[in-house]
């Protein structure tokens, strides 16, 4: 079993790294209303890369920078390419909150992949909140309704992607170092926004601007860093349930900065969504205390000691 203190190291990190996510997502919707996404992207990324090959340097981990090429950082990375691509273009047109909340089916959709395509056993009770999980997201998307955002379904295949980013953590070698990961993931997307930057165009960018973007570049290299750091440490049962501190993030963002309040269904939405995730690792995690129990080799009874000889 994991150690107790690697599973507070897991939680803490992936607290914080929800906090530095969301502290991203809402400067950069703030930045989008007057500059293409591609444009942002690409200078965000090209901050965080000297910012980061700075730091890389200064600690001497490029000396294991060969394993950037593995297979699974590169299929890691262009998952978070596609991740981003998606879900920041989705942000960009809806409510924060709306966004950030579909985005908390992952771990739903962690559990179905571990089953479809890791051979994992997973039980009816947790398919059947595999399945009410997305009902709630349903909820918060309502698509055919009348206030139906065609973005949400951005968002929405985000989902899947951010899915394939975190499993293909599973396959990273040990010796990989967390901010190499994180390198190779900012380097990536920030090439992607500049392939949108002949697409989108460009836009003057003043001094406030880049002080966002350099905000925005920082906050988005601790989330890099830390989300991998939550996924190394501690039990993926005890760890993901943390992250949907995400969503009370981005509900206080989203009315502090926009004044977006999340309507009734929304609410109801987001409430099934982190009953059912909540729900799947709990059990996940007495599923997982059963098998050690199981797995324990039995324990040898104790002979008793001979008794002393009567005088």
């Amino acid at each position: 079993m994991t150690d107790f203190r690697d599973n507070v190291r897991g939680i803490v990190a992936m607290v914080l790294c929800s906090l530095a996510f969301i502290l991203n997502d809402t400067t950069v919707k703030y930045l989008s209303a007057e500059m293409p996404l591609g444009e942002i992207m690409f200078v965000r990324g090209a901050i965080g890369t000297v910012l980061l090959g700075g730091v890389i340097w200064a600690l001497g981990a490029f000396g294991t920078s060969r394993l950037m090429l593995s297979r699974p950082v590169i299929i890691r990375t262009l998952a978070e390419v596609a991740a981003s691509g998606l879900y920041l273009t989705a942000l960009s047109h809806m409510p924060i909150a709306n966004s950030s909340s579909i985005l908390q089916a992952v771990p739903l959709v962690i559990t179905a992949a571990s089953a479809l395509f890791l051979g994992e056993k997973v039980g009816w009770r947790r398919w059947a909140a595999v399945v009410v999980g997305f009902l709630g997201v349903l909820l918060i998307v309502r698509p055919g309704a009348s206030g139906f955002n065609a973005y949400a379904l951005f968002a929405l295949t985000a989902v899947f992607f951010i899915t394939l980013r975190d499993l293909a953590v599973r396959w990273i070698a040990p010796e990989m170092p967390p901010i190499l990961v994180a390198f190779a993931t900012t380097i990536g997307v920030g090439l992607f926004g500049g392939v949108l930057i002949p697409i989108q165009g460009t836009v003057p960018i003043g001094a406030a601007e880049i002080g966002l973007i350099v905000f925005a570049a920082c906050c988005l290299l601790c989330g890099y860093f830390l989300v991998v750091v939550a996924m190394q440490h501690g039990e993926v049962s005890v760890v993901t349930p943390f992250r949907y501190v995400f969503i009370p993030f981005s509900i206080v963002t989203g009315f502090v900065v926009w004044r977006e309040v999340p309507d009734a269904i929304t609410v109801l939405g987001i409430g099934i969504i982190i009953a059912t995730g909540v729900y799947t690792f709990v059990r996940e995690r007495r599923l997982a205390l059963a098998r050690a129990r199981t797995a324990a080799p039995p324990a040898h009874p104790i002979a008793p000691a001979p008794a002393e000889p009567r005088a």
